[in-house]
């Protein structure tokens, strides 16, 4: 019932989960929007956020996910969930599928360079793929495909899980 969708900045966790779950018929979750102003204004200068700056975000994102858990409810959540103590912090008292977006640095730098309006800065793509964890339970999705066999391949293997909305 819970999917989240995980990878660095820049893979796409936003436009392929509202994208999966516009198909899916349910909730579509971002965690960028739980972020502090403080540790958006950090991102913007260009300051890798510390695990001290995520404990407030990822015990939003945890509560929201619990109440949906226990609700029943189902929905797919964007987040980087970069390490394995974010994953299992988020993971706790609950259970979901895990789909990370993976692309190589090069593919990603650029897509960063084009996007416009976010917080995050390409020069903080290294620190992430530096503290990327990717855990053995996950279903890696390349992002070096289409856009449509991106979305395919997220879709089918939501649908065919316990987890899928």
């Amino acid at each position: 019932m819970l999917s989240i969708i995980m990878g660095v900045s820049g893979c796409g966790k936003t436009y392929f989960g509202k994208k999966a779950a516009q198909i899916l018929k349910c909730e579509f979750i971002d965690a960028d929007n739980f972020h502090t102003q403080e540790n958006i204004e950090k991102m913007r200068e260009g300051i890798a956020l510390t695990d001290l700056d995520r404990k407030p975000w990822l015990e939003k994102i945890h509560g929201v996910l619990l109440k949906k858990y226990t609700e029943g409810s189902s929905a797919i959540l964007a987040c980087s969930m970069l390490k394995n103590s974010h994953q299992k912090f988020l993971l706790s008292n609950l259970e979901a599928k895990i789909i990370y977006l993976e692309g190589s640095y090069a593919f990603i730098i650029k897509q960063l360079q084009q996007r416009q309006g976010h917080f995050f800065p390409p020069s903080l793509l290294k620190s992430q793929f530096d503290i990327l964890q990717v855990p053995k339970s996950a279903i890696t999705i390349s992002i070096e495909q289409s856009e449509e066999k991106t979305l395919t391949d997220m879709v089918k293997n939501l649908k065919n899980s316990r987890f899928g909305c």
